[in-house]
């Protein structure tokens, strides 16, 4: 409701027939479906979307859901409501940028008021602390753990993922560089849950300050394509970002006039000093697409280079007219999407 009365396009999606009923007569655009399937998601737009809040009763559709909608847009700003506290790190490492546990922040907000109402903290302090508190993870809020609890926690979240203990080369670019320099999640799809030491020290849900060593085993949760888009990246074979290069997600828009072209026709290596290291479409993970691939509207494209070359290629790629703010309302089963849209039959082909 909040988003509604500013204005924004929203868009639910929910399987649950009195809700879906609920938003009808509402006018709000809605997906009936399962938002753990992609194809739901991209029924939704979420290949467009800027941010997403996820809200599910169920820890393994949550997860699920987060790392799929990752998949669709590398980019979406996602918040995402932990049912309990030891699934709060996990969601964060698999990309959340923010992470609400209700009993928590109920606990923030009574604090808040008591402190403030009773004079005793001036209301910016009492919200500056408050903020530190979530940035932080709520870790003043919650129960200590040993260091076995944490592990077996961690094995627990990520079982219904696809996971792999994996040994980083001795020779790999990554050493020495901190995760937030590495950046592997963004550049391969692939999550880093935890760090196993040379030494047989384990580090779980590591933070972005943490800097890879020789002799690393990485715990990696991720599909088969975006495990192996890492192995890339840690042999040296992908490119690294540096001081004077990077690498940018840029998307395929309807308008775009590298729509409908090959990656030969581009021949973005030799003008611009770019590679293209990996194409995601219908949430597929494409490493170093063949020259003949033609770029199709939703695509979403890695580009590895200089700056220069990087902001040339922004205009390459420019979106000429934004999304229509009007959404439609879709209802779709979890294998096929029905071809019914309610209530703007103007939508219809």
């Amino acid at each position: 409701k909040l988003l509604l009365q500013h204005d924004l396009p929203v868009v639910v999606i929910d399987q649950s027939e009195s809700r879906i009923q609920q938003l009808r007569e509402a006018g709000v655009s809605y997906v009936y479906g399962n938002c753990v399937s992609l194809h739901v998601l991209e029924t939704a737009g979420v290949n467009h979307a800027k941010g997403m809040a996820i809200a599910l009763p169920d820890p393994i559709s949550t997860r699920l859901c987060l790392k799929r909608a990752l998949e669709l847009r590398p980019e979406l700003d996602l918040v995402v409501r932990a049912t309990q506290d030891k699934n709060i790190e996990v969601l964060y490492q698999l990309g959340a940028k923010e992470v609400v546990q209700p009993e928590f922040e109920a606990s923030l907000e009574m604090a808040t008021h008591l402190l403030t109402s009773l004079g005793l903290l001036s209301p910016t302090v009492v919200q500056r602390e408050m903020q530190q508190i979530r940035n932080d993870h709520y870790l003043d809020l919650r129960p200590e753990r040993s260091a076995s609890e944490v592990a077996r926690d961690l094995r627990q979240a990520t079982r219904d993922l696809n996971q792999r203990w994996y040994p980083l080369p001795s020779n790999s670019p990554l050493i020495g560089m901190s995760i937030e320099e590495a950046d592997m999640r963004y550049l391969t799809g692939a999550s880093l849950m935890a760090i196993r030491r040379a030494n047989g020290e384990e580090i779980d849900y590591p933070n972005n300050q943490t800097k890879l060593a020789e002799g690393d085993r990485l715990l990696v949760v991720g599909a088969d394509e975006e495990l192996a888009a890492l192995a890339e990246l840690a042999k040296g074979q992908a490119a690294v970002p540096g001081e004077n290069s990077a690498c940018q997600w840029v998307t395929v828009n309807a308008d775009a006039s590298t729509l409908g072209k090959t990656l030969a026709d581009l021949d973005i290596a030799k003008q611009y000093g770019v590679q293209v290291q990996a194409i995601r479409r219908d949430g597929k993970f494409i490493r170093y697409p063949d020259s003949g691939m033609d770029l199709r509207v939703g695509d979403q494209v890695l580009l590895c280079g200089g700056l220069t070359g990087l902001s040339q290629l922004q205009q390459l790629f420019a979106i000429a007219s934004s999304v229509p703010l009007s959404i439609p309302v879709v209802k779709a089963a979890e294998a096929e999407a029905l071809k019914e849209f309610l209530p703007m039959d103007n939508w219809r082909e």
